[in-house]
């Protein structure tokens, strides 16, 4: 199977290949690295020589030790061969020695200290799209076989448009000839076709007649009007549950909407906030509306692509809190018991499940990335659910998303225990894309706010996404969670 990455070190480098190979994956770079990628009872230099040879780009974690490796120099030896891309990440102030000097002279080398920092990190990664951005671009399209040269054909839509224009002219053409017969002397007669089809030039003719006869040609390739089946409104959303069930109580939302507001609204489902932000900042938008948790609204507000206007509320509140929690039976009760141990998280940027408690980490003294294994698993109760099995050691969710799967583990009250709660955070809305139209947006958040009064309305409400009303806020609502980041010292674009 091809890679995009193939990750050289030694094996006492190993904690920060791994940081590496966490964020170059977060961001959909598909690596291979050993021993993860090497299948059991397999001759090692040959799956090495393979993952090499199908591989486009080497990330090499620079030290003291892999300087040292023949096995590292080795693996310098078939990237060059191969023409793989070789990405230094120097983590020690050291000079190569002269093997593999020779294969490093011309790259270019990406600073780091030994931990590197995630800014040093994020830069390895984004030097690293760019030149499989640049390879993808560069690489040559090969034909799957000779293709003879034929004339260019017209297609069938254009034949249809072009007869359909022809017929317009001989309509006019009739109708010109008759007016002319019936003309008298001194008059004027004028006949104008206007075609309002694509890349279609106006068709004047004149003949005389006081009258002027308008033909108008409908285009038939407009984009149909926005909120329509044809066209529909777009609502991005990560469930915060399965799947299957927010996705029917989205669409249970949407019906309701439908009902109210006459908008035709379609709910898409992602997994990771981060997709919804690209669908956002796609050109032509691919979702125009969207419920982003609070670090990923400040994110697509940044990036000029969300507009806040709704905040859900929760029992009056629309501000919620983050927590962290381990097994009771586990030991660990504290965070600074958390040091070396695994650790369940919803997602890279979910507020509560990751963003807040990664900042109470940090306080306690615990390394993200080498006093931490860090498991994505999806979503708040698979969080809980995981700690509940034992698959990780700890975890973070909203409060309280133990009472998610408390009809599956009617005693995870009792088996997982809260060792932390943070500062207010912010809860998830309404945000939508700057280019639709504000009198869409308020037949939307009408329909919205009137929805938590009634029965039907507050059933799908809290089956989406365990809301139970909506509020109106702008963006100003976020500066107070903007100032605890601040004064955390932490940057969103680091954790983009």
């Amino acid at each position: 199977m091809a890679h995009d990455v193939f990750i050289s070190y030694s094996s006492k480098d190993k904690p920060i290949a791994d940081a590496v190979l966490a964020n170059l994956e977060q961001n959909n770079i598909r690596c291979w690295i050993a021993p993860r990628d090497i299948t059991p009872g397999s001759d090692w230099p040959t799956a090495i020589t393979d993952a090499i040879v199908h591989s486009r780009i080497m990330v090499l974690i620079f030290s003291s030790n892999s300087n040292s490796s023949h096995d590292v120099g080795r693996e310098l030896i078939l990237a060059a061969n191969n023409n793989l891309v070789i990405i230094p990440f120097k983590i020690d102030n050291v000079v190569p020695e002269p093997g593999k000097l020779y294969y490093l002279a011309r790259t270019h080398w990406l600073d780091a200290i030994n931990p590197p920092t995630q800014r040093q990190i994020d830069a390895l990664v984004s030097y690293t799209h760019s030149f499989l951005k640049d390879r993808l671009v560069a690489e040559p399209q090969v034909a799957e076989r000779p293709v003879r040269s034929q004339p260019a054909k017209t297609s069938l839509s254009k034949k249809k448009g072009l007869l359909w224009v022809a017929g317009a002219l001989v309509l006019v053409a009739a109708i010109s000839l008759y007016l002319l017969l019936q003309e008298k002397p001194g008059e004027k007669t004028q006949v104008q076709v206007e075609t309002q089809i694509t890349q279609t030039a106006v068709v004047v003719a004149s003949v005389t007649q006081p009258a002027t006869i308008t033909v108008r040609i409908a285009d038939s390739t407009q984009t149909p009007e926005l909120g329509t089946e044809e066209n529909p409104i777009i609502w991005a959303v990560v469930p915060t549950g399965e799947t299957e069930l927010v996705v029917a109580g989205f669409e249970q939302v949407t019906k309701i909407l439908f009902d109210e507001t006459g908008l035709v609204i379609k709910p898409l489902a992602v997994t990771e906030y981060a997709d919804v932000i690209e669908a956002l900042a796609s050109d032509p938008p691919k979702a125009h509306m969207a419920s982003l948790a609070t670090l990923a609204y400040i994110l697509a507000a940044d990036k000029g692509v969300a507009q806040a206007e709704l905040v859900a509320e929760h029992e009056g509140n629309a501000v919620y809190n983050s927590q962290i929690f381990t097994r009771k039976d586990s030991g660990l009760n504290t965070i600074a018991d958390l040091k070396g141990k695994s650790f369940c998280r919803p997602g890279l940027l979910s507020n509560s499940g990751w963003i807040i408690p990664s900042i109470t980490l940090k306080a306690a003294g615990i390394n993200l990335y080498f006093d931490l294994t860090t498991v994505d698993v999806g979503s708040h109760a698979a969080a809980v659910t995981g700690v509940y099995n034992g698959d990780c050691d700890a975890g973070a969710s909203f409060v309280d998303a133990r009472s998610m799967v408390e009809g599956d583990l009617p005693d995870v009250m009792d088996v997982i225990q809260v060792i932390d709660v943070s500062v207010d955070i912010p809860n998830d809305g309404v945000q939508y894309h700057p280019t639709l139209p504000k009198e869409m947006r308020e037949k939307i958040n009408a329909a919205l706010i009137a929805m938590g009064s009634t029965e039907a309305g507050a059933a799908a409400l809290l089956e989406a996404n365990q809301w139970d009303s909506f509020a109106v806020y702008d963006d100003t609502f976020y500066d107070p969670f903007r100032q605890i980041l601040d004064a955390a010292g932490v940057d969103i674009q680091d954790l983009q």
